[in-house]
């Protein structure tokens, strides 16, 4: 990272829709033509493993490149399936980034970025009965505040993921009374979650969120006032969105039982004990 700024009041002129009450800007850092590369690796608690990668430099002297890598692994869970004695709620992040940046002229700078990023976990997804309450099978909470106890998935782990890509191409021009800039951005998300809905070692109800897409894109042109003299500075331009998202099949719920509310627009499929 290169610095992170908090921005307070609306800042949608500059930073397009779901800014309205401010915004937290993360700038990465910029290539340059000095050769440099760092990392770092962890151990911690839970069998947590990280490490990090950046290496960054000029390729030629119009063009600076880096890359950068994040890879972090938590194997063992916070909390047990006390059914099947199961560590639970591990968590495996990983991640790359590279930035390109290349100044024909001192007037002409264009910026290419692409990320993606995997992320696998079971955090969030996992529930419980409270202390206390008994379901509806009779059942009452086993174990310590993380553990749980369920039947689904069969294999007693919760099965969730986001998968993350996107790409942006920045192009600045410096003219002599503006500057134009040009920005454009796709981005491509994935995600599926199968958990056990009911926290129970019976089979009540179980959801199943299956593959849900998303796929965005952006482009902005601005012009900005370059004039330092003049004691009136403007920006003015257009921001277009092409937002897509929508499910690869239905949504579902496993339930078991003789009363069943259908939801819309999903399938509801029975099973038995």
């Amino acid at each position: 990272l290169a610095r992170v700024e908090i921005l307070r009041g609306p800042q949608g002129t500059l930073f397009g829709r779901n800014s309205t009450g401010g915004l937290i800007n993360v700038i990465t850092r910029d290539p340059s033509q000095k050769t440099e590369a760092f990392g770092k690796v962890g151990y911690g608690n839970f069998e947590t493993k990280s490490a990090q990668l950046y290496v960054g430099g000029g390729l030629m002297d119009t063009l600076a490149a880096d890359i950068a890598l994040n890879y972090s692994d938590q194997a063992k869970g916070f909390g047990r399936n006390t059914r099947t004695g199961e560590r639970l709620a591990a968590d495996e992040d990983q991640g790359a980034r590279t930035k390109w940046i290349w100044t024909p002229t001192e007037e002409t700078k264009a910026t290419w970025t692409l990320d993606w990023q995997k992320h696998e976990t079971g955090q969030g997804d996992n529930r419980a009965l409270m202390p206390g309450s008994v379901g509806s099978d009779g059942f009452t909470h086993q174990g310590g505040f993380q553990d749980v106890t369920f039947n689904f998935p069969a294999d007693g782990k919760v099965d969730g993921y986001v998968k993350n890509k996107g790409t942006m191409l920045k192009v600045q021009q410096q003219f002599s009374a503006v500057d134009f800039v040009s920005i454009s951005a796709y981005r491509k998300i994935k995600q599926r979650n199968v958990f056990d809905n009911d926290g129970l070692p019976s089979s009540v109800v179980e959801a199943i969120q299956n593959l849900n897409r998303t796929k965005t894109f952006t482009q902005e042109f601005q012009l900005l006032s370059n004039d330092t003299s003049s004691k009136f500075n403007w920006i003015v331009g257009v921001f277009y969105l092409d937002d897509k998202s929508g499910y690869a099949d239905p949504q579902g719920l496993q339930i078991s039982g003789e009363q069943v509310i259908p939801i819309p627009g999903a399938y509801v499929q029975f099973v038995d004990n």
